[in-house]
């Protein structure tokens, strides 16, 4: 399977007519800066799907993993559809090099991925830590309650396999986010200077 499938197995499953807002973070600086929308995919325009090949190198782009009403805002109010949620887990205060740090998230997979009852779709690799994708049939966003219940149980399980782990840490906020920012996966870290890269697990 290609890149470019993962990609759309993640954004093109809804029925809704709906739009993942794309956005730029420039993290250049001491402190990451938003710098505006970048543009958006239309969940039902696959002829102007999104092209890896046209990915700066020198910014950092960020995805809604939902639907919205609009594709000028991602906020929770014009969210439509709900299809996925990000577990996001990072390593920001480590020491470690790049190239440890890795590693040792490569091992922490590994565990999790053997650990895990309820494993997620596809695994994004963002240069400094891991976003579990989960994905599902599309629903209408009345279902939000479910949902955040399914978010809420899928940390606690995975905080109890990061029990021993000092490295990594679990973002819960963020994760229950579903109107929220992840990094495209394939796009470029610019501060791991490193692209991002995927694992579809099923």
């Amino acid at each position: 399977i290609t890149q470019y499938e993962h990609l759309c197995f993640l954004l093109y499953r809804s029925e809704y007519k709906s739009f993942n807002v794309v956005s730029m973070i420039d993290k250049t600086g001491d402190e990451d800066k938003f710098v505006g929308h970048a543009g958006v995919i239309c969940s039902q325009e696959y002829d102007k799907a999104i092209e890896l090949d046209d990915f700066p190198i020198n910014a950092d782009l960020y995805i809604c993993p939902n639907g919205s009403a609009t594709p000028h805002s991602r906020k929770s109010e014009y969210i439509v559809n709900i299809q996925n949620y990000v577990i996001d887990i990072d390593a920001h205060d480590s020491t470690l090099t790049t190239e440890e740090l890795n590693a040792h998230i490569n091992e922490f997979e590994t565990k999790l991925l053997d650990g895990l009852i309820v494993k997620p779709n596809f695994i994004n690799h963002t240069g400094r830590g891991l976003h579990l994708w989960y994905c599902f049939q599309p629903c209408y966003k009345t279902m939000k309650k479910i949902v955040d219940s399914t978010i809420d149980m899928t940390i606690q399980h995975i905080k109890e396999l990061m029990n021993e782990e000092e490295i990594l840490q679990l973002d819960s906020p963020s994760s229950f986010k579903l109107n929220g920012l992840f990094r495209i996966p394939y796009s470029y870290n610019t501060k791991a200077k490193m692209w991002s890269y995927g694992n579809m697990i099923h």
